[in-house]
């Protein structure tokens, strides 16, 4: 992957601090590179950057980026995955407060899941509130929050809710495609970049 720029870092970050972006991918393919590129480009602007590996449950983690990432990318970065020592919801209030400039929930998807695994109706509510304390954090505390949403994967979306719904609980919706040799985003719910459209070389 190309070593990105400081001035490209800017440009991609500047509409989404103090805000909830939803990236909607197709695949893990597309999952993996998106997390690849926003890690570049934190690490090009010395942010440190959290990542909550929802995934880890479902055999769809995050850490293999990581693994892949150069040494001087790496140190800035912390991944979590939920463990049985704490309660799912006490587990992210515990990571929403750690100092981060950049938070990445991979994926929404399986949250959603493990929130509503033992009370299968109460996981939307659950998701809803913990993306309105999100927004709101972001907003008052700088933050630049990114939740990563598979666009059709039926078998970590529970019944009654679909990909457009979960991508609700954020202040911007942006959809991610990858062509040749280049990323590409658009934005679909709020404002972001120039016509709302953003692309870089990978």
């Amino acid at each position: 992957m190309r070593l990105p720029s400081p001035r490209q870092a800017n440009a991609f970050f500047a509409p989404l601090k103090r805000k909830t972006t939803t990236f909607v991918v197709e695949g893990r393919e597309v999952n993996l590179r998106l997390a690849q590129f926003l890690i570049g480009l934190a690490s090009v602007l010395k942010w440190r950057v959290l990542v909550l590996d929802t995934g880890a449950f479902y055999a769809a983690n995050i850490i293999s980026v990581s693994e892949k990432q150069p040494d001087n990318q790496k140190r800035g970065v912390i991944i979590r995955i939920p463990t049985n020592d704490l309660m799912l919801e006490e587990w992210l209030v515990d990571s929403i407060l750690t100092k981060y400039e950049l938070l990445i929930v991979d994926d929404m998807n399986s949250l959603h899941h493990l929130l509503g695994f033992l009370e299968k109706r109460s996981g939307g509510r659950k998701l809803h509130f913990i993306g309105r304390t999100l927004s709101y954090f972001a907003r008052s505390e700088n933050r630049t929050v990114v939740l990563n949403l598979y666009k059709n994967v039926m078998d970590s979306t529970p019944p009654g809710e679909s990909s457009r719904s979960l991508a609700k609980y954020a202040d911007l919706v942006v959809s991610v495609e990858l062509q040749d040799s280049f990323i590409r985003f658009r934005c679909n719910q709020g404002r972001a970049w120039a016509n709302n459209f953003f692309s870089a070389r990978i």
